[in-house]
């Protein structure tokens, strides 16, 4: 799946010539990071709406900008002959940290918290999913709330991803993935296609539960 996703882009031109490996992973983690930050800043803008509103237009102005400049990057992303693992693993950690910088600088405007130290830590323990976060939202801040809890359930829906749909498909026999039909059984990851539908299934269905 990743590498379909990966080599499957869009090329600007049919006669120009295919990016390198890492270089198509280095942009689609910006893309992602970008989009990724885009939603959070949306939805945290609508969600303060319900609040006092007073960072509802800030939220906003840097969510709507911000999915517009994903999309016109990923239109200018050209695809790779081939993507190596090594650089799918790159691009995933380097979307991590971009998203955690974004969420901070996010944290900051806002005025969740003064510190940068304090942004960060939270940022990171969000899209960590290690929940040790050191920020604590006023109750009337939605915006602030919704951002860090939005941060939280990506933070998870990307460790699932990652650990289920990229991981156990590393290396020549992807042994690692759970593919066996051993005994009627249906894997969770015959395919990366299927890994990444499967964990947006179960994800989604615990997050509405």
């Amino acid at each position: 799946m990743i590498r379909t996703v990966l080599a499957g882009l869009r090329s600007a031109g049919e006669s120009e010539p295919p990016w390198a490996s890492w270089t198509t992973s280095a942009a689609t983690s910006v893309v992602v990071a970008t989009g990724l930050f885009s939603l959070l800043s949306t939805a945290s803008g609508l969600a303060d709406m319900l609040g006092n509103g007073d960072d509802t237009v800030l939220l906003l102005t840097l969510g709507g900008p911000a999915g517009l400049a994903a999309m016109l990057l990923l239109s200018r992303i050209r695809p790779a002959e081939r993507i190596r693992d090594a650089d799918v693993l790159g691009g995933a950690t380097s979307c991590l940290l971009l998203l955690v910088g974004m969420v901070a600088v996010l944290h900051l405007l806002i005025g969740t918290t003064g510190s940068v130290v304090d942004a960060v830590t939270d940022a990171t323990a969000a899209l960590t999913t290690t929940a040790l976060g050191a920020v604590t939202p006023d109750s009337a801040d939605h915006g602030g709330r919704f951002l860090r809890a939005g941060s939280q359930w990506i933070g998870g829906l990307g460790a699932l991803m990652v650990a289920v749909a990229v991981l156990p498909f590393f290396g020549a026999e992807r042994e690692f993935a759970d593919r066996s039909r051993l005994h009627g059984r249906r894997p969770m990851a015959p395919n990366q296609r299927t890994a990444v539908r499967n964990i947006l299934y179960v994800h989604g269905a615990v997050s509405l539960g």
